[in-house]
């Protein structure tokens, strides 16, 4: 996860005697975790530190076992941590939004990829009219357009527009009929659809299969194991569908 900064934050600040180290390279950071472990360190009276980092690094605190707990997407899982099974936390699923009034139905991931990297893409470029792609994407803290660039391994153009939420990225489809929207599920306003990604709608059943490929599975791993460690875990395996996959996709 190239694009990630590493911010730490910290839960709560107290006078701790335990502190528990979790590091966090999911795309975004799971805000339903930063809740259930800040819950978690007020029952306990403990502090928790987060880092939200890029997989790569934080691959290299795995390896120097100088973290207690581990968030990886399914396919950036180290080495060291493959033969445990982990916690799976859920599925992020991300989708391409265009205007109704739009002909086209599908794209293959590579050609999204190569739009939202591309400079002033054409829908006639991908089989669509002979307009310029109005491309709307997710802010992130770091480059203010960077969603895809793990996924699509390219970094956005500068003319990709950011915004703030999945809301405002279907609201800005719907009024624009040569948009191109990508952004995690929101529900669909009456002049929005969701385009094919290699001839594969987002459903359940495809997502559950591993057959649509703009999913990122989620797993939690005991990196360091400890007392505190193991009462995080239980704390999550409680109530880990309400709280934890909240913000998330559950099969």
């Amino acid at each position: 996860m190239k694009f990630l900064l590493g911010v730490t934050l910290i839960l709560p600040l107290l006078l701790a005697a335990e502190t528990l180290r979790i590091t966090d390279s999911s795309r975004s950071g799971s805000s339903a975790l930063r809740r259930a472990a800040l819950e978690f360190a007020l029952t306990q009276k403990c502090e928790i530190h987060i880092d939200r980092m890029a997989a790569e690094d934080a691959a290299k605190k795995v390896d120097a076992t100088s973290v207690d707990i581990a968030v990886f997407e399914e396919q950036d899982v180290p080495a060291k941590l493959k033969e445990k099974s982990g916690i799976f936390l859920g599925t992020e699923v991300l989708l391409l939004y265009v205007n109704v009034d739009n002909p086209l139905e599908s794209l293959s991931a590579a050609e999204a990829g190569k739009i939202f990297s591309g400079l002033r893409p054409r829908w006639s470029e991908f089989g669509g009219r002979a307009r310029s792609i109005h491309r709307v994407n997710l802010k992130t803290s770091s480059d203010f357009s960077g969603l895809d660039r793990e996924l699509f391994k390219a970094h956005p153009a500068a003319e990709v527009l950011g915004v703030n939420t999945a809301h405002d990225v279907i609201k800005l489809v719907s009024a624009d009929s040569d948009a191109l929207g990508f952004a995690p599920f929101a529900p669909l306003g009456a002049k929005v659809k969701v385009l094919k990604i290699d001839r594969t709608l987002p459903t359940l059943e495809n997502i559950k299969k591993r057959k649509y490929p703009l999913a990122l599975s989620y797993r939690l791993y005991v990196v360091k194991s400890s007392s505190l460690a193991e009462k995080f875990v239980e704390f999550l395996k409680k109530d880990l569908r309400n709280q934890v996959r909240n913000d998330l996709w559950v099969p």
